[in-house]
């Protein structure tokens, strides 16, 4: 199927009503689910004022609305779909925006992971992606191996960052991105366990690290211990942890994202249950997977999420105790009261971009401006439209290497343009691609984790 990029009569079927010719009744429940998600989608056009890739390109293909036409026009048994329409469909930052502000109601996150996973089912995924969601992200032993293979070269291949030395520049452009990068200099994995703090317990975070912290990023969670310590906080990172399953769902391959959900709530259930204990996490978009993802759409609306529950002998409960007990590491240690232990007024110049994960789907907006504000007094600098998106969205900025550079360089020259001296952030995605994008545009700011500027106050009270 060639996809044009303004499908506008996609979803035109003129006269025929292909929905009524496949309505199956309750033959198969899922198919009917997802048919009536379809047509939910009234076609207003309210998705394409908050699309981030929408307001950068402008294709209809772009937006949900377009993506549902095309979802739509492939359920004819006499269009035969190919893997422009799967590129088309991943066009997409998953960032929730089109979901939460639709005014039909219609759960455009489940429609398209729905219809990516039965379009997967008909032309496969691309090998450089499978490559990524299966064999890297899909595999922890493969993950840490690749980690671990990529430190070693990377003295050979790449230079340490002027504004940051803990990420190293390539020297050549690499192929997929079409440019020189910045990546986190790899310093091993982090390591399960229980750390205490000094005095007295007064209550317990379970941490959930994420890929690129376990693989890139480490000293974030010695940051999130620091802070936790000065909270009185148990921190115990559990065993037997792996990749979210996020770039899997959002890939359409729905059997390996449960397979590691799976794993993770084996993991993570036993220092729940029956405690007060929080799940916390440095990078939303992994949050948003255990709060969301896993109860509403792996193990909920989509094709087989019920037997999947099911076979993986959890309960629904189980889930909606994890569910419940997410959230933000920052957020969470702003409540708990981590404003008292932090030296305050005297910190650096800074501005803030705001994850779409954390924001939109987590609400989590205000607390890390109060932080800031805290941290650096008159010296925090709000950048213009903190609405906007860096492009990241996971694989998004390997698969749409262009799109995601275009969105990166206009969020990174916004950021910038407020002259600090540090762009704090609260996702480790958004901050090594933020670290990306000034570097290309020559900015001197150096991008951070939210929670490294909490430690080292702490560290300095």
């Amino acid at each position: 199927m060639t996809v044009d990029r303004e499908p506008s009569g996609a979803a035109d079927q003129g006269e025929r009503n292909i929905f009524a010719e496949l309505s199956r009744g309750d033959a198969d429940r899922d198919f009917e689910r997802y048919l009536i998600e379809l047509q939910n989608c009234m076609r207003c056009g309210q998705c394409r004022t908050n699309c981030p890739v929408f307001k950068g390109f402008g294709a209809e293909t772009d937006v949900a609305r377009g993506k549902i036409a095309l979802l739509a026009h492939a359920l004819s048994p006499e269009v035969k779909a190919d893997r422009d329409m799967y590129a088309w469909l991943t066009m997409c930052v998953n960032c929730g925006r089109c979901r939460l502000e639709c005014p039909s109601g219609t759960d455009t996150g489940y429609a398209l992971l729905e219809g990516r996973l039965r379009l997967l089912q008909k032309v496969g995924m691309p090998a450089v992606k499978a490559l990524m969601v299966r064999g890297v992200f899909g595999n922890e032993g493969l993950l840490n191996a690749g980690a671990t293979a990529l430190g070693l070269v990377q003295p050979l291949l790449f230079r340490p960052s002027e504004a940051d030395p803990r990420h190293v520049r390539s020297l050549w452009r690499l192929p997929m991105l079409g440019q020189r990068v910045l990546l986190p200099r790899m310093r091993g994995q982090v390591k399960p366990g229980v750390v205490d703090p000094p005095g007295e317990v007064k209550g317990t975070v379970v941490v959930y690290p994420g890929c690129l912290i376990d693989v890139g990023y480490p000293e974030l969670l010695s940051a999130l211990i620091t802070v936790y310590q000065a909270l009185g906080y148990r921190v115990v990172v559990p065993r037997g942890l792996v990749c979210c399953g996020a770039p899997a769902a959002y890939a359409g391959d729905v059997a390996t994202a449960r397979r590691l959900a799976v794993a993770n709530i084996a993991a993570i259930l036993p220092h729940l249950r029956g405690t007060e204990a929080k799940l916390a996490f440095l990078c939303p978009s992994c949050a948003v997977a255990f709060n969301h993802d896993y109860p509403e759409y792996l193990f909920g609306q989509m094709s087989g999420g019920a037997e999947a529950l099911a076979a993986s002998g959890f309960a629904a409960a189980d889930l909606e105790l994890i569910a419940a007990q997410t959230v933000d590491a920052t957020a969470l240690a702003w409540e708990l009261g981590i404003g008292e232990h932090l030296a305050g007024d005297d910190g650096p110049s800074v501005t803030y971009h705001d994850p779409c994960h954390l924001r939109r789907l987590m609400n989590v907006i205000d607390e890390p401006r109060a932080i800031l504000r805290h941290l650096s007094g008159d010296q925090f600098v709000e950048a213009a439209n903190p609405d906007s998106c860096c492009g990241f969205g996971g694989t998004f900025a390997l698969e749409h290497a262009d799109a995601s550079a275009t969105m990166l360089e206009r969020r990174s020259r916004e950021l910038a343009a407020t002259e600090t001296e540090v762009v704090a952030t609260a996702c480790p995605g958004c901050m090594a691609w933020l670290a990306n994008g000034l570097d290309r545009i020559g900015s001197r700011q150096r991008a951070v984790h939210l929670i490294e500027l909490m430690a080292e106050a702490v560290a300095g009270v």
